[in-house]
């Protein structure tokens, strides 16, 4: 409940209000939220790294909400409304000189803790143009429409978006939500480069979820071997049915 709590709380800020309307108003539509930690490690010259987010997901047939921790100092939301995609972010952490120095690079102004800004951008609903783990949560949870509506555009691979692969192949629950059970992505001689894989699942509203999902991404090492480069375990710690959200975007957001 303290994570549940902590997310509404954040969504209650700035002028972009998430509405939780009454199910009378949207007919049979039906909508679940997902709360979600993933964890992702990765190797760096021999040192392990570790970082752990925690997403939330209202996901209905045709709409989809995200939102979590995804930048190190900020909270995002990415609203899906049939067309577009709805991005708020908040500044909740001020960065450190390195990151700081860093941004400086591209801009001269940091933006500050509360700072808070939105854009919208037209979408199909497929992955997001992110290098974070915003592409893992929506794979697991959001991108049944993607895939229902015929989209094959090259899927980035989920922890290292702008890494090239060959082809993909992908495994659905057959169901109205049709989520992934199972994505592999593949080097240009067959080698497993990527592979997203279901290891638990659960039933709510006739739809299969995934309650816990491992994403492992390889590398060739110097000699030409391939070998672990990062993984990530994702676990759902809440999966309830749900009321659509409705984003109320400020009028001053930038259209992209």
């Amino acid at each position: 409940m303290a994570v549940i709590s902590k997310f509404r709380r954040t969504m209650g800020c700035w002028c972009v209000n998430i509405l939780l309307l009454l199910p009378f108003c949207c007919g049979s539509a039906q909508f679940i939220e997902v709360i979600a930690n993933i964890e992702v490690s990765w190797s760096r010259k021999g040192a392990v790294f570790l970082r752990t987010n925690t997403v939330r997901c209202v996901v209905g047939t045709n709409t989809w909400l995200l939102e979590g921790d995804f930048p190190a100092n900020a909270n995002e939301t990415f609203w899906f409304t049939g067309t577009n995609i709805i991005r708020h972010t908040t500044i909740t952490k001020r960065l450190p000189d390195t990151g700081r120095n860093r941004v400086h690079q591209f801009s001269s102004k940091v933006p500050e803790v509360g700072t808070e800004y939105g854009t919208v951008f037209d979408s199909d609903g497929g992955p997001m143009n992110q290098t974070g783990l915003e592409n893992v949560a929506w794979l697991a949870f959001c991108s049944g429409k993607f895939f229902r509506a015929g989209g094959r555009k090259p899927l980035p691979i989920p922890v290292d978006p702008r890494a090239p692969y060959a082809t993909n192949s992908l495994i659905f629950f057959e169901d109205s939500l049709q989520l992934p059970r199972r994505v592999e992505f593949y080097a240009d001689l067959g080698d497993v480069l990527c592979q997203y894989d279901v290891q638990q699942v659960t039933n709510i509203l006739g739809w299969s979820i995934p309650i816990q999902f491992q994403v492992v991404h390889n590398r060739q090492n110097t000699s030409g071997t391939w070998e672990r480069h990062s993984q990530v375990i994702g676990r759902v710690t809440s999966l309830l049915p749900a009321s659509p959200p409705v984003m109320v975007l400020d009028k001053n957001a930038r259209k992209q």
